[in-house]
């Protein structure tokens, strides 16, 4: 299933870096200040910190300066600008600048003032590591192991605090051992060979590499190392049964094997909410014991609630939210004036592989209920509106063809109440309005005639 680059912001972040606590907390202000050499005036500029998104457009002189307020954590943060970012280490009363160019389309930084030592090191080039995932299984694993010892040398010359280095360490570790539990399916795609089976030395390094640290919790790559090490114990579980088992037996596996409670409440958390994010809350009666009994953070369970709210308000029988956007001739569209027919909606892109797949059986769907009750509508999420109409005209795709488009002029509104964050989605309405399923099956699912021949008025 593809995924589509309209993401929210600050949960993207959270799922690249995490944040990282390291020394006691000072009260002080803290100014950053950035500078671009081919920036662009008014270009949008974002720092984020542990508790904070500071968003402001860059000067006439391609800078921008932030101002930190009051008492913080010292934690890692980031500057994204672009589709680039700068790690950085923000600690309080410590002023830095930073003078940063694009290179290759990647934001390269220099550091100066009271916090540059840190700063420059964790954007340091000597930290960059790409794993060799053609080489064999042993190679593979003694160059984890060397790099890291590298790294850790590196850093000790550092003279970095005793605080610093001891979680650096392990960003570090996990910075390079995320890799490891993708290393078998990684290797077969990259060597082509179907028949490589991973021994037990491999299981050995991933288990030497595994802890539960609650203190790691918010660092992102160990969180991508922990369901990774989940996804390889779960193997046996994977062949022939659909996502909802998967996700039972993940969290039976979490609870019977995991001891840290904070570990087992945000693997819980992350396990159910994912899947609720995805599929809605038609499961949720078979999820919601274990969430309740497992997650204890407060944060987590209300932002579990609030996913679970938006998704009660679609529901089926509650009304849809309308739309009005552009067919292929220019034509505004909207949902009102499909009324007295039901409505199958298709969210695709023409970049989405999956999409272009399902398309075939949707125009098989639209030939084998023609005439009758029911219109087809499928609304593109395309950046390029051109290259929509250019294939919606050459393949002459049928039913009511509709342009959303991804810019932030455009109206997301239909798509962001029906959480649309993944494609394709489907989605079919009754005669009224009405949402019968928000997640509906997709065209090439026996399911779906089998729906709709139930429908009444058909």
């Amino acid at each position: 299933m593809k995924r589509i680059q309209k993401i929210h912001f600050a949960g993207w972040f959270w799922t690249i870096w995490g944040i990282l606590a390291f020394a006691a907390c000072q009260p002080s202000n803290t100014v950053i200040r950035l500078q671009v050499e081919n920036g662009q005036p008014a270009e949008e500029i974002t720092l984020m910190t542990k508790d904070s998104i500071y968003v402001q457009p860059l000067n006439a002189e391609h800078a921008a300066e932030f101002v930190l307020p009051g008492e913080f954590e010292p934690a890692y943060g980031a500057f994204f600008l672009r589709e680039s970012h700068i790690l950085l280490c923000i600690e309080p009363g410590k002023d830095f600048d930073v003078s940063a160019a694009f290179v290759d389309n990647k934001l390269v930084p220099a550091f100066s003032g009271e916090g540059a030592g840190k700063n420059q090191y964790l954007n340091d080039e000597v930290l960059r590591y790409t794993p060799d995932f053609k080489a064999d299984e042993a190679t593979f694993l003694a160059a984890l192991e060397k790099q890291l010892d590298s790294l850790y040398r590196y850093l000790d010359r550092q003279g970095f605090d005793s605080g610093f280095l001891q979680l650096e360490k392990k960003r570090l570790k996990y910075t390079l051992y995320k890799d490891l539990p993708g290393y078998p399916g990684n290797h077969i795609f990259a060597t082509w060979s179907g028949d490589y089976k991973p021994t037990q030395a491999f299981y050995d390094a991933l288990d030497n590499a595994f802890s539960e640290d609650e203190s790691l919790l918010d660092m992102a790559v160990y969180q991508e190392f922990l369901n990774g090490y989940l996804a390889v114990k779960q193997t046996n579980y994977v062949d022939d049964i659909g996502q909802l088992e998967y996700t039972k037996n993940q969290l039976d596996y979490i609870t019977r094997n995991f001891k840290n409670p904070q570990v087992i409440s945000y693997l819980v958390h992350d396990m159910v909410y994912n899947y609720v994010e995805q599929f809605g809350i038609a499961d949720l009666t078979e999820l919601s014991p274990v969430y309740e009994a497992k997650v204890v953070d407060e944060k987590q369970r209300k932002e579990f609630e609030k996913l679970c709210a938006k998704w009660f308000r679609i529901e089926k029988g509650q009304p849809s939210p309308s739309f009005a956007f552009e067919d292929i001739n220019g034509k505004i569209v909207q949902l009102s004036d499909l009324a007295g027919k039901y409505v199958y909606i298709d969210y695709w892109a023409t970049w989405c592989g999956p999409c272009r797949r399902e398309q075939p059986f949707l125009a098989e769907l639209e030939k084998k209920y023609a005439g009758r009750n029911i219109c087809f509508v499928s609304i593109s999420c395309d950046e390029d509106k051109a290259a929509w109409a250019e294939l919606v005209k050459k393949e002459k795709l049928g039913g009511i063809q509709l342009y959303e488009g991804v810019s932030p002029k455009d109206d997301h509104t239909f798509s962001f109440t029906y959480m649309v964050s993944a494609i394709p989605r489907f989605i079919l309405l009754d005669k009224e309005g009405k949402i019968i399923n928000a997640n509906m099956s997709r065209p090439s699912d026996a399911a779906t005639v089998e729906l709709f021949d139930s429908l009444e008025g058909l």
